[in-house]
Parts: structure tokens; C-alpha cells; sequence
């Protein structure tokens, strides 16, 4: 009688809201975070408690494939709000600076999506006409979001059978 041995479990640890970003337990129990458009890193434990206190949510969840994990952490983020608009026609100079120094924060943080979208809320600012350079920051940045092409981590499919799936999934690199 042969002993099976018990599946090896990967677990999604913590997660930024956006579910952009997020740290990753895999099956050799090695912590990784994983960002839009940077390979992923192995991290401590320390990074995990930074990025709890910046804001990430704490999970600890297990799962038996990358797929059920991505499922979750898509489910947790939610679907990106579209329905909440910023009145960008008072903006000033000042304000739509300030602004844009968020956004440009966000995209650092793997907040994409909501920067993208506010980002194409700012482009209605009449104060945009007025000042082209702010113009140019707001499509250096719309430019720098382009950089990330989605949310969803690229995982090597273990078989042919899983490649071609995942292929016909639009999931593998191209």
C-alpha cells in the first residue's frame, strides 16, 4: 500500500485593496511578492508586517493551485469602481498637481486600474488647456500605466495541457 503524500498548498498572504500587488507563500514555503510589470522577490517576514502597516489586507489563506489564489485575490479586490467621478472642472493648478503626485504614488504602489481610471478623469480639467504642462505629466503617467498590462501574475503552466489552457486563457506571456 503506498502512501500518498499530502498536496503541497501555496497561500496568499497579505494583499494591497486593489489586489494589484501581494505576497505570496509558494509550496516551498518561500514568501514572494508579486507586483504589476516587476518579476517577483522573495521577501521576509518583516516586508509582510511593512506592507500590512501601508495598508495591505492580511489573508493567510491556502490554496491548492495559482488559479483558486488568483480567484480569491480578484474576488477580495472587487470589481474596479467606474461609477465614482472626481469634478475635475474646478481643479486649479495647485489641486491637479497635488493630484496628480497621488496618482503617480499609487502607480508606484501597483495601484494601477484606479490611477488609469482617475487618470482619464483628469484629462476633462479645463485647467489642462491652460497649463500644457500638467497635460504632458497627466500622459507621462497614462504612459507609465501602459507599462502594466495586468493584474494577473503570469504562473509556468506545470504540463503541456495546462500551457495550451492557459494559452487559450490569454495568460501567457506573448
Amino acid at each position: 500500500m503506498s502512501r500518498r503524500s499530502p498536496p503541497r498548498l501555496i497561500a496568499l498572504v497579505a494583499m494591497a485593496p486593489s489586489g494589484e500587488t501581494f505576497i505570496a507563500r509558494d509550496a516551498d514555503g518561500v514568501l514572494r511578492l508579486y507586483a504589476p510589470a516587476r518579476p517577483a522577490h522573495a521577501v521576509d517576514g518583516k516586508t509582510v508586517e511593512r506592507a500590512l502597516l501601508a495598508g495591505f489586507d492580511r489573508v493567510e489563506k491556502s490554496f491548492a493551485s495559482w488559479a483558486e489564489l488568483d480567484a480569491e485575490r480578484q474576488r477580495r479586490a472587487g470589481p474596479v469602481r467606474s461609477d465614482v467621478r472626481a469634478d475635475v472642472t474646478t481643479w486649479d493648478a495647485a489641486r491637479t498637481r497635488r493630484a496628480l503626485s497621488s496618482i503617480a504614488s499609487w502607480i508606484a504602489e501597483g495601484r494601477v486600474a484606479s490611477a488609469r481610471r482617475v487618470l482619464h478623469e483628469v484629462l476633462r480639467a479645463p485647467i489642462l488647456v491652460e497649463e500644457p504642462a500638467l497635460l504632458t505629466e497627466v500622459a507621462e503617467l497614462l504612459e507609465r500605466t501602459d507599462e502594466y498590462e495586468s493584474v494577473t501574475v503570469p504562473v509556468d503552466a506545470p504540463d503541456e495541457r495546462h500551457a495550451l489552457a492557459r494559452e487559450r486563457m490569454h495568460l501567457s506571456p506573448a
